[in-house]
């Protein structure tokens, strides 16, 4: 090869170099960019208020069950976590319905016959039912008898609700009379003195022809406990009445029973799972407690407790103050010591650089008010300290 052959070779390859890097460089440095636009944004996410913070998975103390057995089973765990125990409170109303469905009166009769009816399932609940017999308050036993499990092999149909809670429908166990109500003949006899009274009827007899029962129990599955127990009582009555001298008059009324007792559990809850506060601001804590209203103050008492008081701290009453900035999240916990126990909920607290920080008001921190479960405000604090 003569050197004007190679001299040209070398300039050739030296020119395919420079186009090379003429196109590699460029594209070099668009991806490199990319990497640092993508990881810059994604610090970014990082750092915006709560994109990364850990949720706490509240994970469901009972599922969905499978079969009618297993509803069975829930059901039963569900009542008998109510029946001797003191934790719960319990709430009972109790209403009565009577309809008419056929009766041979006139028009006119038929119209104060209707009103009658009307009366009679206000009367028959105030004379008859006594609501306190059902209720009970927190440190108390309350009144509930076995009477509301299940019946044996009943089907237990299930429903989860639009708002995440269960339900759980079926008859109750034998002997429910007196569960809620008092017997069924008793109630039509009662149905009868009321027609008797509503028009001077010389004689009214009633008669029992028909009758159900169930229950209705409603449960939350984050913390598997019953919120509600209802007994619907369904039975026909067929009375017959005779205003003096006249012919017979039979009535078919078909009367409803519901009971209806909530149940709530001593304990105390924390609504915020996450909280996050700049460097030198402030968070009030919603916190609501489940004691009896009558509580004094040596029968229960409330404490706050911050993991980390170098990056946060906790008052008596519940005030979070951020003290220094802090990667990872601190603990804030409450407790409460009632009816011999100890309840206890938390949060997560995160403390950033910057941001608007909450400021005193007219030099003092405003207490929350609104914590009906007698949580110390800032002026009660001694009395639980």
């Amino acid at each position: 090869m003569s050197r004007q052959t190679e001299k040209n070779t070398k300039n050739a390859l030296s020119m395919k170099a420079k186009i090379a890097m003429l196109i590699c460089i460029p594209l070099a440095v668009i991806v490199i960019c990319s990497v640092v636009i993508v990881i810059t944004v994604h610090k970014m996410d990082n750092n915006a208020p709560g994109s990364d913070k850990p949720q706490p998975t509240a994970q469901p103390v009972i599922t969905a069950p499978q079969s009618d057995e297993d509803a069975s089973v829930q059901a039963n765990e569900l009542l008998s976590s109510i029946l001797n125990t003191t934790d719960a409170q319990t709430v009972c109303t109790t209403s009565v319905s009577v309809d008419i469905v056929n009766s041979n009166l006139s028009e006119s009769g038929k119209h104060l016959l209707d009103y009658a009816a009307g009366k009679m399932g206000g009367a028959i609940a105030g004379g008859f039912y006594n609501d306190g017999n059902y209720s009970s308050a927190y440190g108390s036993a309350n009144k509930l008898t076995d009477g509301i499990l299940p019946a044996k092999n009943a089907k237990v149909a299930f429903t989860e609700e639009e708002d995440g809670t269960f339900s759980y429908l079926f008859p109750p166990a034998e002997g429910f009379d007196g569960l809620f109500a008092p017997s069924d003949e008793t109630m039509a006899g009662c149905v009868a003195e009321k027609i008797k009274e509503y028009f001077s009827a010389d004689e009214c007899y009633a008669k029992v022809n028909k009758d159900t029962a169930w229950l209705s129990l409603t449960a939350d599955p984050t913390d598997g406990r019953l919120t509600s127990v209802v007994k619907i009582r369904n039975f026909t009555a067929e009375v017959s009445f005779r205003i003096k001298d006249g012919e017979t008059t039979k009535i078919t009324a078909q009367i409803t029973v519901t009971g209806t007792i909530d149940v709530s559990f001593a304990g105390i809850e924390i609504e915020q799972d996450i909280i996050e506060i700049h460097k030198n601001g402030y968070e009030e804590l919603a916190v609501k407690a489940n004691v009896d209203e009558n509580a004094s103050q040596e029968d229960f008492s409330v404490s706050f407790v911050s993991s980390d008081p170098s990056v946060c701290t906790v008052s008596d009453n519940g005030m979070i103050e951020a003290v220094s900035v802090s990667d990872s999240p601190v603990t804030v916990t409450v407790t409460l010591v009632y009816l011999g126990k100890t309840y206890t909920d938390s949060c997560l607290v995160y403390v950033t650089e910057s941001g608007n920080t909450l400021t005193a008001i007219n030099g003092m921190l405003s207490p929350r008010t609104a914590l009906a479960a007698k949580i110390p405000s800032e002026k009660e604090v001694n009395r639980y300290g």
